[in-house]
């Protein structure tokens, strides 16, 4: 039991020392206080306390097992992702979810020593945990493929693509978007599977689509959902499918966008999370033309996800319903709605949507009349390393930045934008979470 670093359940133990049942062993050993029995939730777990592990480990060491052990935990964990991986593209995403979390402990332990001894059941673990990384917002998941992205190799295959994919979301996520686009292309090329290549390709559409790039994005989209629909990957169509209906709707063609939606698989087939993009694209399609209808959609799109866990999705749509109501409801529940999701991306390892974020609360004070907030935002939103604006976004925004101008005079507007510029986009909301304070007295 000293290989676990956790709380497991009867079935990891028995796949891990062989032994055919050992609920009874391990339920005794907790009688007699050698491990502690978790009964919460569907699953009985048994774990030991770290005093009790490290003279287990000890005695382990004198007999010569650690290593039998350790590599037949890794080997272990790493099929448990793999499968929760798998189910966490269907309806089974939420218990896919919590079996993942409780096994969060031992995939540290087997992802290090992976790293060290076999770096294919390395690949195989960190490109397993790229969709609940993500998803999840835990930028230390995704890190652990970062730093086996320069070990990846023609021999990857679909574990080395996602190992290329989850890095490239990282990129994105640190708003690097060249090394990005550099990465979801390797990972697009070394993908021998449809389902894979989907997802490659959905991150390439992304940096795009980030990018301003519509024709680019539209095109990426597309190679994923030929790949998708191929290998019968539903999750894989419907991000393809979100990516070609966001691409058509900034775009101005929303006949289109409400075109490709109707094409979405049936709800039957998909997660939670998947329904909620769905949802979620409606919105986006419909937003400033139908804002009712849109409100209703991107706060269904939060709810689901967010019931599930989908911290990057809860938060996207929040950001476009809060943007939406800067636009046109009332100020007040706006101002409190930015500091939710200012908050929601703070400490993330998200730059793009906190960026659009802030792009957004611009719109809001300028209705506050807050001109001097107005251009030290907008030197902070449009300067430095950070993704150009586009289409719809940026004429509000060069609508703000002809307002400041008028309303504080050439030099001083310049003056403020420089304060802007010299923020990074933290320090940018830092900034903006004090002047909502301000406003709301």
């Amino acid at each position: 039991m000293a290989v676990f670093e956790g709380a497991v359940r009867p079935d990891d133990v028995a796949a891990v020392t062989g032994h055919p049942d050992p609920l009874e062993v391990l339920c005794r050993l907790a009688e007699g206080s050698l491990l502690v029995a978790h009964t919460s939730g569907s699953h009985g777990r048994f774990g030991m306390l770290r005093t009790i592990r490290d003279r287990a480990a000890h005695l382990l060491a004198e007999r010569g097992r650690v290593g039998e052990l350790t590599r037949r935990h890794a080997r272990h964990v790493a099929g448990a992702l793999a499968e929760a991986d798998r189910d966490l593209r269907g309806p089974g995403e939420s218990e896919a979810r919590a079996r993942i979390e409780e096994l969060l402990d031992e995939a540290r332990s087997a992802q290090a020593w992976a790293a060290r001894h076999d770096l294919a059941l390395a690949l195989r673990l960190c490109g397993s945990l790229y969709l609940f990384g993500q998803s999840g917002l835990r930028d230390e998941l995704l890190g652990w493929s970062a730093g086996l992205a320069d070990r990846v190799d023609e021999s990857g295959g679909r574990d080395g693509a996602l190992v290329l994919t989850a890095a490239a979301q990282r990129a994105v996520n640190a708003g690097d978007l060249p090394a990005a686009l550099d990465l979801a292309r390797r990972a697009v090329a070394l993908s021998d599977d449809g389902g894979t290549r989907a997802l490659a390709c959905e991150l390439v559409s992304d940096v795009h689509l980030f990018s301003g790039r519509l024709d680019d994005a539209r095109s990426s989209a597309r190679a994923g959902l030929a790949a998708a629909e191929e290998a019968g990957d539903a999750h894989g169509v419907v991000a393809s499918l979100v990516n070609l209906a966001l691409v058509a709707s900034y775009g101005g063609d929303h006949a289109g966008a409400q075109r490709v939606l109707a094409a979405a698989p049936a709800d039957p087939a998909l997660s939670p999370s998947d329904r909620a993009w769905l949802r979620y694209s409606e919105g986006e399609v419909v937003l400033d033309r139908d804002p009712d209808r849109a409100l209703a959609a991107l706060d269904d799109a939060a709810t689901l996800a967010g019931a599930v866990g989908n911290r990057y999705l809860s938060g996207v749509a929040r950001v476009s319903a809060t943007s939406l109501r800067a636009r046109v409801g009332d100020p007040e529940p706006a101002l409190r709605s930015f500091v939710e999701v200012i908050e929601h991306w703070r400490g993330r390892g998200d730059q793009p949507h906190q960026l659009t974020t802030l792009r957004n609360l611009v719109v809001l004070l300028q209705r506050l009349d807050a001109a001097p907030e107005v251009a030290e935002l907008l030197g902070a939103v449009e300067g430095g390393e950070v993704a150009p604006t586009f289409g719809e976004e940026a004429a509000r925004l060069d609508s703000a930045r002809t307002w400041v101008v008028e309303r504080l005079g050439a030099g001083e507007a310049d003056r403020r934008a420089g304060t802007g510029r010299a923020r990074t986009v933290d320090e940018a909301a830092e900034a903006a979470l004090g002047w909502i304070a301000t406003l709301r007295g």
